[in-house]
């Protein structure tokens, strides 16, 4: 399993600025051979937790992380970890990325023919029992065949759910309003 706790990512302008949150208290749970979507407008902070998950932290100076990333228990990344390079990869690290397939917009502009793609892909990840985490604002090309989607907004998980619970009346405003963006931009309703 990866476990991020309490996962925070503050971006700050300058060494005195008290910065711009990417992400606000993160707390996953990713089971071993599920495929996830992590859907989401520009900005929300999907790619830096993309990073996060894959035990990098954001690439930008003067940012503060905060929190721990588990794989089967042990620190992929934590607080006190400083910049991980490829050389240097803790075992649990390593693991992880035999166990987890991380892609960030693998289907953008792709177009109506990104779902044929994304099952075809996502079939392959469960028959290699693998899992798989996509970041997408093309949430039509991998909804039907993620096991767990999530909508993140401003930083936050606001939703959790399945692409069936996406058609049920008690969505929040901002899954709501994510939906209504995809049916305009993708011509697109689950």
């Amino acid at each position: 399993m990866l476990t991020l706790q309490n996962v925070s990512v503050v971006r700050k302008a300058g060494l005195r600025s008290s910065g711009f949150p990417v992400l606000k208290d993160v707390s996953l749970n990713l089971e071993l051979g599920q495929v996830y979507t992590i859907f989401g407008h520009s900005g929300s902070g999907k790619t830096t937790l993309l990073n996060v998950m894959n035990g990098r932290r954001t690439p930008f100076p003067h940012t503060k992380f905060e929190g721990e990333v588990l794989f089967e228990g042990e620190p992929v990344l934590s607080k006190a970890a400083s910049f991980i390079s490829p050389k240097r990869e803790s075992e649990g690290l390593s693991r992880l990325k035999r166990a987890f397939a991380f892609h960030d917009e693998a289907y953008a502009g792709m177009g109506k023919g990104a779902t044929r793609s994304a099952q075809a892909d996502m079939d392959e990840f469960r028959r290699r029992n693998l899992s798989a985490v996509f970041v997408t604002h093309n949430l039509p090309a991998t909804a039907q065949a993620s096991d767990v989607l999530y909508h993140l907004n401003g930083g936050e998980v606001v939703w959790t759910g399945t692409v069936q619970d996406l058609q049920g009346d008690k969505l929040p405003e901002a899954t709501a309003n994510y939906l209504t963006y995809a049916e305009k931009v993708f011509d697109w309703r689950p």
